[in-house]
């Protein structure tokens, strides 16, 4: 989810591969490709997401380690310190997104038989559920004025819109040969980017709009300033990390990391 405000360093997840320890880590790069660096905390071997905070200053994310063997969501700062666990279920819990006040997360628990969408505080208080779908739902994303969050539900194929306290819920879309998923947040909240087959597509939240934007499929992020979207794009037989422009133009890759899978962007808020 992208914040008004300058651009900052690109969040993204890597899968090492090869010989390196297994799963995900956490790691940062400059919209450029340059300083690319690790910022996984010690003892953590499998993060599945991650999201910047609406100042930039800190990271939450979801990930498995030596004290925890199912996923749970954290806290950190940009650099990697000041650890903090938020939920303490017993099952998967992950995919969390920020408020636009950084209070609270919004995130993904498999705690009623289901994945579902909840919201609790930093320090884990005010757990609450939102969603009330008969299927699985993740990947949910604040709206930049916290009004609203969109999410994905994978067996109906389709994006779902709610309120932040989880009134009002309302199918955004319908997929009926295939499956809407990575919803992003323009910052001015008018539109939201998706991937549908082999294409990003845009809508706007009151299901109006619909267009596709490239023939690229990934995840996806917009940028704090709005014109550019961060992606993963599958070419040569790699998954890399790409920068193009909100209209599909002016793609590039940011990374070349053979072996390496990038997946999961994040664009960080300056201001």
């Amino acid at each position: 989810t992208a914040y008004p405000g300058q651009n900052g360093a690109i969040l993204s997840l890597r899968d090492l591969g090869g010989n390196a320890p297994n799963g995900g880590h956490t790691s940062v790069t400059a919209a450029d490709g340059s300083g690319l660096r690790d910022v996984t905390p010690p003892g953590f071997t499998d993060v599945r997401s991650a999201a910047w905070s609406p100042d930039g200053r800190r990271i939450a994310f979801s990930a498995t380690g030596t004290a925890r063997p199912t996923q749970a969501v954290y806290v950190m700062n940009a650099d990697g310190s000041g650890l903090r666990q938020v939920t303490r279920g017993h099952l998967a819990e992950l995919s969390p997104t920020w408020s636009p006040d950084g209070k609270s997360l919004a995130f993904t628990s498999f705690d009623r038989g289901l994945f579902q969408i909840f919201r609790s505080r930093l320090d884990g208080t005010g757990r609450r559920l939102l969603s009330n779908q008969t299927t699985n739902c993740q990947n949910a994303e604040w709206s930049p004025a916290g009004l609203f969050i969109v999410f994905e539900c994978r067996l109906a194929g389709g994006l779902v819109i709610m309120r932040a306290d989880g009134s009002g819920e309302r199918r955004l879309t319908t997929a009926a040969h295939t499956i809407d998923s990575s919803p992003a947040w323009s910052p001015d909240g008018r539109t939201i980017v998706f991937s549908r087959a082999t294409w990003t597509y845009r809508i706007g939240p009151d299901g109006g709009g619909l267009r596709r934007v490239a023939r690229v499929v990934g995840d996806r992020a917009v940028s704090p300033d709005g014109r550019w979207l961060a992606m993963t794009r599958f070419v040569d037989e790699q998954q890399e990390l790409w920068v193009l422009r909100r209209d599909g133009t002016g793609a590039r890759p940011i990374t070349a990391t053979s072996g390496v899978l990038e997946f999961a962007p994040d664009w960080q808020p300056l201001r």
